[in-house]
């Protein structure tokens, strides 16, 4: 607990002097007292938070502040918030309402050591905290003050909600170098240096600066930026290569036929639009040289650059059957039998076959089945249809409808406009 007391002040000075600048630049922090609720008029829940984070007019974050002591069984500082922080952090944000009339629904939970300093983001949930105060309520809110000897349902149901809670309510915002707040003799007053209130420190403006300065600067950045990158990559577990053959690749232990181009670095789960960026890029190096490539080969896990072009069309019939089979397979039963069914509707009741010719305007002639022999009667004729319907997907299906749907408009006068009704009737069929 006096190490918790003494290092407090040091991660304050952490978090006004890294967090806070790097992440949230418009936030000050503040000091602040307790939250209380009242239940009728005695306090029934005090909380404490080690500071507020105010922007503006409005309070966006409350500060809870860990000074872990040190050991070498386990790690400075945290790197997940423990579940027996969780009602602590919640209970500060549920009772925020009572003083300020308001949830404050952001905490910061900060984690201080010497050497390093770790921060998180924690969401509100209001359907937690809900269940944890009827708990409270449950356990110390009535005159018996007997110590309970067992568990009670509910808090068995809260402490799974407190494992989801931490999966989805928390994020991890990065681990900062310490800061160590040194006192001073100063009094305490309010500069102009800013948000960030800070006492006199000996500084002094300069009016001219080196440009060789401003180059150092600039060189020390892009060195901790390429550190940070190379600390916060995934490290490859392949490699992969692009070699540069003849197209004999006749194998002379004296003449070398294959010769390396390029190389790069790879996990394992490597893209193949990664893949094709990497060859567009090559291809056209290549070509600067004046070098031609003729044939491309590659390993079988990149098969879909041979099959699927950059915009994700198929480059093979293979590949655009396959894509049209896998659509096909997402369609409904309903969707797929919707045009069969629909094959027979007609504008009126057709009880025989004069019917038809009288009511739809047209007349069967010739039809003839795929033995050229003469179909006569409604039988035959929707026989053929049928025969004629199986084939609907190919060019000889519409030659066959057109067969089977040969008509003679009964107005002289329209002959003419024969073939263009003709295509109608097919069109509305298919």
């Amino acid at each position: 607990m006096e190490h918790g007391k003494n290092n407090e002040i040091n991660a304050v000075a952490t978090i006004c002097g890294k967090i806070l600048p790097t992440l949230y630049p418009t936030t000050i922090f503040k000091e602040v007292g307790c939250y209380v609720k009242w239940k009728e008029v005695k306090p029934f829940v005090v909380a404490s938070p080690d500071g507020e984070g105010d922007e503006g007019q409005t309070k966006r974050f409350l500060f809870e502040i860990k000074c872990p002591y040190a050991s070498e069984w386990k790690a400075p500082v945290h790197y997940n918030i423990p579940e027996y922080y969780v009602p602590q952090i919640l209970c500060q944000m549920g009772t925020s309402v009572e003083t300020l009339g308001y949830h404050v629904k952001e905490s910061l939970f900060v984690s201080w050591s010497m050497e390093s300093t770790t921060a998180f983001h924690v969401k509100f949930d209001g359907l937690l905290w809900g269940m944890m105060e009827r708990e409270i309520e449950a356990l110390y809110g009535h005159s018996n003050k007997a110590r309970p000897t067992k568990k009670r349902p509910e808090s068995k149901v809260i402490k799974e909600k407190i494992a989801s809670f931490l999966s989805n309510n928390v994020s991890f915002l990065g681990e900062f170098k310490s800061l160590k707040a040194i006192p001073c003799n100063d009094e305490n007053h309010e500069t102009s240096s800013g948000m960030y209130y800070s006492h006199k420190m000996d500084i002094q403006i300069r009016s001219n600066i080196d440009l060789r300065e401003v180059q150092l600067y600039a060189e020390e950045t892009e060195r901790l930026i390429k550190e940070h990158f190379k600390l916060d990559t995934e490290r490859p577990s392949d490699i992969i290569v692009f070699m540069l053959s003849d197209l004999d690749r006749t194998f002379d232990p004296q003449k070398p036929y294959v010769y390396p181009v390029a190389y790069g670095y790879s996990s394992k789960t490597l893209k193949v639009e990664t893949v094709r960026n990497m060859l567009d890029y090559l291809r056209r190096e290549l070509v600067s040289y004046d070098i031609n490539v003729q044939v491309e080969a590659f390993d079988g896990q990149f098969i879909k650059l041979a099959i699927d072009g950059k915009d994700g069309s198929s480059l093979t019939l293979l590949q655009e059957r396959k894509k049209h089979w896998k659509e096909v397979c997402k369609i409904t039963v309903n969707d797929l039998a919707r045009p069969y069914l629909e094959v027979g509707k007609l504008p009126c009741v057709v009880r025989t076959f004069d019917d038809a010719c009288k009511h739809l305007k047209v007349s069967v002639m010739n039809l003839t089945s795929y033995n050229e022999k003469i179909t006569h009667g409604p039988i035959h004729v929707s026989g053929v249809l049928q025969h004629c319907y199986e084939e609907i997907c190919t060019d000889m299906a519409i030659n066959l409808f057109r067969e089977a749907l040969t008509v003679k408009l009964q107005s002289q006068e329209l002959e003419s406009a024969r073939t263009n009704d003709i295509d109608k009737i097919v069109n509305n069929m298919i």
